[in-house]
């Protein structure tokens, strides 16, 4: 069943230094988190309990990451708070078919990149435009 008052934020992972964050945003306001990739230990990643973390399967092939992009899980809340990874090819999914499955999609960018900035002519910035 669909819950109008709670978003589903879409995560890699939670890093040590986010945690506080989304904790700081659970007093805020309900959500569901949902994380695609979980790291290696070698990331220097250490899973917390402080917060609750749903893993979505996902299967990685090279660098590309592969989600059901229907999954209830995902799809259960109005408004999707995603990560903008291009190499999630379940977002590409999520995102032609919003019109279909009437979800809210905000597509979250944690930074720009200092080196490259914003060129349009860049495959990447395309593709950000596309779904403006």
């Amino acid at each position: 069943m669909e819950n109008p008052d709670k978003i589903t934020i879409v995560q890699p992972f939670i890093t040590h230094y986010r945690e506080d964050f989304f904790l700081y945003l659970s007093d805020k306001l309900p959500f569901d988190l949902l994380c695609v990739s979980k790291p290696k230990e070698t990331d220097s990643f250490k899973e917390r309990s402080r917060i609750s973390v749903t893993w979505m399967r996902s299967l990685k092939l090279g660098s590309l990451s592969f989600f059901n992009p229907f999954s209830l899980l995902l799809n259960k809340n109005k408004i999707i708070v995603t990560t903008w990874n291009p190499r999630w090819i379940g977002l590409y999914f999520i995102l032609l078919f919003k019109l279909i499955t009437k979800r809210k999609i905000i597509l979250w960018i944690h930074s720009m990149s200092v080196n490259n900035g914003f060129d349009p002519r860049n495959i990447k910035d395309k593709i950000k435009l596309f779904f403006e």
